[in-house]
């Protein structure tokens, strides 16, 4: 019996850095092998990184491209919204101070936590009523002119993105929505509903690690069950792929091959 090839899928692929696209490895080697693919990356040195330009090599039908950032009237506001719509998301999903700082740190531009400490913001009623409005008019914004730019030259059936929350999604989910281009959003951490950001859009659908996530994509944030896919782990299967022998490995480390080996790992 004969098999079809697989439909030919035009991809784009968003990520922060290399770090998180590399993630998705045996992903864009996948959908290499039906269609051309345009990796997208919001820190422009991605684009030198040595592993991705040995992919990009091997690879005829994959581009690298970085996300251009946003220079309209509407730039500044966006900003402003965006990173207010971060902080509250933070401060409401943590109750650990430490945590809470740490993760604004990293997400949060200093300004606008700053600014949401304003005595006027932290009044109750303006405090309840800030995420609303501050979700309202991020939905009346038009998408980033610039990533609608690069996703009309590329022309892709699917823009797949990586956090699924934040203002990198947001972005790219709103621009590829006003195209109507479908997406999907990579839910890649064990804490990626808390970690890193609002919702500032949310897909068509979503791809999770596991039963726990699809129950808090449900439950917690409304988002429809049947469009939210168990995919496990990203990242995890190349490490059950045995590249080399338990002798080799010791020899890099100068281990005693016939000794134990204790293994510690973390997240």
């Amino acid at each position: 019996m004969a098999i079809d090839e697989p439909a030919q899928l035009r991809a784009a692929l968003a990520f922060p850095d290399a770090q998180r696209a590399l993630v998705y490895e045996d992903t864009i080697l996948d959908l290499a092998k039906r269609g051309p693919v345009l990796l997208l990356c919001a820190d422009e040195t991605a684009l030198a990184h040595p592993r991705l330009l040995e992919i990009r090599d091997r690879l005829p039908l994959l581009s690298l491209a970085a996300i251009p950032p946003r220079q309209d009237a509407w730039a500044g506001l966006a900003a402003v919204v965006s990173g207010l719509r971060d902080q509250a998301h933070i401060a409401g999903t943590t109750s650990d101070p430490w945590l809470a700082a740490r993760r604004m740190a990293r997400l949060v531009h200093p300004w606008a936590a700053r600014l949401a400490e304003h005595p006027v913001l932290r009044l109750g009623p303006v405090r309840r009523a800030m995420p609303g409005w501050l979700r309202a008019l991020e939905e009346r914004m038009p998408p980033p002119p610039e990533l609608v730019a690069a996703l009309t030259a590329f022309k892709p059936g699917l823009l797949m993105v990586a956090p699924a929350l934040g203002p990198l999604a947001g972005d790219c989910v709103r621009s590829a929505r006003y195209l109507g281009i479908r997406t999907v959003g990579l839910v890649d951490r064990w804490d990626g509903f808390f970690a890193e950001g609002a919702p500032h859009a949310w897909p068509d659908a979503l791809a999770v690690w596991s039963s726990r996530h699809r129950r808090i994509a449900v439950q917690q944030y409304g988002f429809p069950g049947h469009h939210v896919a168990v995919i496990g782990a990203p990242g995890i299967g190349s490490w059950f792929q045995a590249r080399t022998t338990r002798a080799a490995f010791c020899a890099q480390f100068g281990w005693n091959p016939d000794a134990p080996v204790v293994l510690c790992a973390t997240s």
